[in-house]
């Protein structure tokens, strides 16, 4: 073999086509039109191509542009070529822009095209606007994932780029990050501020016309034809690329740019990305669940639209961009994705808040152990002592005026603080929970939940609580003090000392 050839053969890219030799800076390019445009330096190579910066020979030109050179030979530039010279002038997209009503359009237009000879060998160029850093690369400088309402933005400008190719019949087949690029120049890593959804979609090297009369066919040998974690399942079955295709695979774009991973990504082969995204169209909303969690949560159902649709359509069928774009719109302002991320929020709260026990109503002779004086917070407790009739007589008055305090209190306190109220349960920290004090004060609060429970009027005009046969709680705590007080010698105080009776 040759020894050219033999250089040439290492120099194959794993596509098939010949990687391009560089050129000299500021050689001369001429397109079909007769402009002269004059190479600079190659920044970039790869199965793309060779990527140059260019202007235009002699002339300050205000549009910054690069050139895209592969050898003749290479089908894919050829492709892209064509697609430019019909859909790509500029003045047929501004014209769509207009139309419907866009401030912005992410479909780059051309600036020339034509052939070059050097060296021996035939090249085939093209010229473009130049543009920013990519998506993806915004992405990796932002963590992985971009801002919620940004994220929906930039799907609803890549839809209007998929929606102005497939009215020409053109399927785009290869939309990722690596191939959306922004339109600030200036732009060299992600902020809040970076307007990522301005970005114009490039390399539409595997481009499709779909022919009215297609029919799905799938083919082993294209199988898992695109970049493997995007490409769709009829790419995957090795059909032809599908206008339901290019739905599908801007939906696992906005996936990434939503959460930053794919449940595929670390899938060594490309039959294992095909079953897990199988099972993302079998169980949508489970899967989608898993993913979109957290402050994410609202963006469950709008996601599981997006896919819906591109899954409910033909082989051949036309995409409802209309239907689409009202599904992502609602969520590209910051104001309606932070009061959806309060509605997730606040439906989780109310799914997991347990509420608490209603305590139970305290028993009248226990209630009148206690007495009780109430100055702000501080709670004081009066000495326990044996009673007498004499004493429950002066008790009950202190009880009723108590009462009456109590009441008045709870009606001044709001609904929504008043039975929350713990009177001296704050004093006592967890280590002194098990102690005399707290089962006391535990005591002190449902005193004062029977003392604020409705009341019946009794024949002296004082309130006083009744139970079922009709008798005061008065009249029994009586008949309970002359029962139990000659038969109990000692009282305990607070404090757990016992007293003597007077």
């Amino acid at each position: 073999m040759p020894r050219g050839k033999a250089a040439l053969g290492k120099r194959q890219r794993k596509d098939g086509y010949g990687v391009a030799p560089p050129l000299p800076v500021n050689e001369v390019l001429v397109d079909a039109a007769g402009g002269r445009w004059s190479l600079g330096r190659l920044f970039a190579t790869g199965g793309f191509g060779s990527l140059y910066f260019v202007q235009r020979s002699k002339e300050c030109s205000e549009t910054p542009a690069v050139a895209k050179l592969e050898l003749s030979s290479n089908g894919p530039l050829f492709q892209e070529i064509h697609l430019y010279q019909r859909v790509g002038q500029k003045r047929r997209i501004d014209e769509w822009r207009e139309s419907h009503g866009l401030t912005f359009f992410g479909m780059p237009y051309l600036l020339a095209s034509g052939i070059h000879h050097s060296f021996g060998r035939e090249y085939r160029f093209l010229i473009i606007p130049r543009y920013g850093i990519s998506v993806e690369s915004l992405r990796s400088s932002a963590g992985g994932t971009f801002q919620p309402f940004a994220v929906f933005k930039l799907a609803i400008s890549c839809l209007n780029v998929l929606q102005y190719l497939h009215c020409s019949r053109y399927v785009y087949a290869d939309l990722k990050g690596d191939n959306v690029l922004v339109e600030n120049l200036n732009v060299t890593k992600y902020a809040a501020e970076v307007e990522i959804w301005k970005s114009y979609v490039i390399d539409f090297g595997l481009a499709y016309v779909v022919s009215p009369k297609a029919t799905y066919k799938p083919e082993s040998k294209n199988a898992h034809n695109g970049t493997r974690d995007f490409t769709s399942i009829d790419a995957h079955c090795g059909a032809s690329p599908s206008f339901r295709g290019d739905v599908e695979i801007l939906g696992y774009n906005f996936l990434l740019w939503l959460c930053g991973y794919l449940p595929w990504s670390d899938c060594s082969t490309a039959d294992a990305v095909f079953e897990m995204k199988k099972v993302l169209k079998a169980n949508l909303r489970q899967e989608l669940k898993k993913m979109l969690v957290g402050k994410l949560s609202f963006a469950v159902r709008p996601a599981q639209s997006f896919f819906e649709h591109a899954y409910a359509l033909g082989y051949t069928d036309p995409v409802d961009f209309d239907h689409l774009r009202s599904v992502l719109e609602p969520f590209t302002v910051v104001k309606e994705i932070e009061r959806s991320m309060r509605d997730v929020s606040s439906r989780s709260d109310k799914a997991t808040v347990i509420s608490s026990p209603v305590p139970k109503k305290a028993k009248a002779n226990v209630g009148r152990r206690l007495g009780v004086h109430k100055k702000n917070t501080h709670v004081e407790f009066a000495e326990c002592s044996p009673k007498t009739s004499d004493r429950a007589l002066n008790e009950k008055r202190v009880a009723n005026q108590t009462s009456k305090q109590v009441v008045e209190a709870a009606k001044a306190t709001p609904g929504s603080c008043s039975a929350r109220i713990v009177p001296g349960l704050r004093n006592f920290p967890s280590t002194t929970r098990s102690s005399i004090l707290r089962r006391m004060s535990i005591m002190v609060r449902k005193k004062y939940t029977h003392l604020t429970e409705p009341r019946h009027s009794s024949s002296n005009g004082v309130a006083h609580p009744t139970n079922e046969s009709g008798q005061s709680t008065a009249q029994l705590h009586d008949r309970k003090i002359d029962s139990t007080s000659s038969s109990r010698k000692y009282a305990i105080t607070p404090s757990g000392r016992q007293l003597r009776p007077r």
